[in-house]
C-alpha cells in the first residue's frame, strides 16, 4: 500500500509517516514506529498508547484510525490521509498562499471541538499532551483535525499525570514543566499558543510570540496581527480571539478557559467575521 514506504509525509520523536493507497482505493497516511536501539521501549509504548486511544475516540475534528499492525521490527498505524498538510506547513511556508482570518478562525473552531470532546465526552477524559500547529492536520477542503496521540492519556476522577515532562517546546504549559504535573488547563495553555500563531503568523518558538500575546493584552492587536491579512479581518473577531488566547495562556492554569468556553467564543468570532 505505501510503495515500499516511497513518499515520506513527515516524522516525529518515534515514527516516521508515508503516504499509501490501499487495495480499495483509499489513500492513508501510515504511521511506522521503527524498533531500535534504547529508544525500543519508548517508541513501543507510544504505539500501543495511540491504538489503544483511538481505538476508543471518535470525532469528526479527530483523525480516524484505519488499522495497525505489527510487521517484522515495525510497529505501524494506519490513518485517514489529510491531503492538506498540517496547520504549521500551510502558515510558515512561504511559499503558500496566506490563509485568511476566516479559513484560520474554522481551523481554531475545528481543532478546539476535536479537543473539547477529548476533555468533556471521553470517560475517562482524554489529554492530548502535545497539542501544536504540526499536530493538526487539514483536508483538501480546509476542515482541521487534531492526530498524533503518541502521549496522550487517559485520566479519570482519581488520576494524577505527574511525571517527567513530556510535549513540545514553545507549546509546553510553563506550571506543568514546574510542577510535573498536567492537566486539562495545560492541553489549554498548548491550544492558547496555536491561537496566538494563528494571529501573529510567528511559530512556537519565535522569542517574541509571547510577548506579542502581553502586547495583545493592551490593545495593540493591528500591530502584531499577522501582515500577510492585510486588513482584511473584522476586528472585533479578531479582538474576540486574543482575548480568548491570552486567557488560555494564563500564568496560572485556574484562570484559564475550559475548552467547551474556547469553543463558545471562537463560534462568536466567525459569526462576527
Amino acid at each position: 500500500a505505501t510503495q515500499n514506504f516511497s513518499k515520506e509525509l513527515g516524522r516525529g520523536g518515534f515514527a516516521k509517516v508515508y503516504y499509501g493507497v490501499l487495495s480499495d482505493g483509499r489513500e492513508i497516511a501510515a504511521k511506522v514506529y521503527f524498533e531500535e536501539n534504547e529508544r525500543l521501549r519508548k517508541r513501543r509504548d507510544a504505539f500501543l498508547n495511540e491504538v489503544e486511544i483511538l481505538s476508543r475516540v471518535h470525532h469528526k475534528n479527530l483523525v480516524s484510525l484505519i488499522g495497525y499492525c505489527v510487521e517484522s521490527l515495525s510497529l505501524i498505524v494506519v490513518f485517514e490521509y489529510m491531503s492538506g498538510g498540517t496547520v504549521q506547513g500551510k502558515l510558515h511556508a512561504g511559499t503558500q498562499a496566506c490563509l485568511t482570518w476566516e479559513t484560520r478562525l474554522t481551523i481554531a473552531l475545528d481543532a478546539a471541538q476535536g479537543v473539547e470532546y477529548l476533555h468533556t465526552c471521553c470517560i475517562p477524559q482524554v489529554m492530548h499532551r502535545d497539542l501544536k500547529s504540526s499536530n493538526i492536520l487539514l483536508s483538501d477542503k480546509m476542515m482541521a483535525k487534531v492526530g498524533d496521540f503518541g502521549i496522550s492519556k487517559f485520566l479519570s476522577p482519581d488520576d494524577d499525570i505527574s511525571n517527567s515532562v513530556k510535549g513540545t517546546p514553545g507549546y509546553v504549559d510553563p506550571e506543568y514543566f514546574a510542577t510535573n504535573r498536567f492537566s486539562e488547563k495545560s492541553d489549554v495553555y498548548s491550544f492558547g499558543v496555536v491561537l496566538l500563531e494563528l494571529i501573529c503568523g510567528r511559530g512556537p518558538l519565535d522569542s517574541e510570540l509571547l510577548d506579542q500575546g502581553l502586547t495583545l493584552i493592551s490593545g495593540k492587536t493591528r500591530e502584531v496581527v499577522d501582515l500577510r491579512l492585510e486588513n482584511t479581518y473584522n476586528l472585533e473577531s479578531m479582538q474576540r480571539v486574543v482575548d480568548t488566547a491570552n486567557s488560555c495562556i494564563e500564568s496560572d492554569p485556574s484562570n484559564r478557559p475550559d475548552m467547551s468556553i474556547i469553543v463558545g467564543e471562537l463560534k462568536e468570532a466567525l459569526w462576527l467575521q
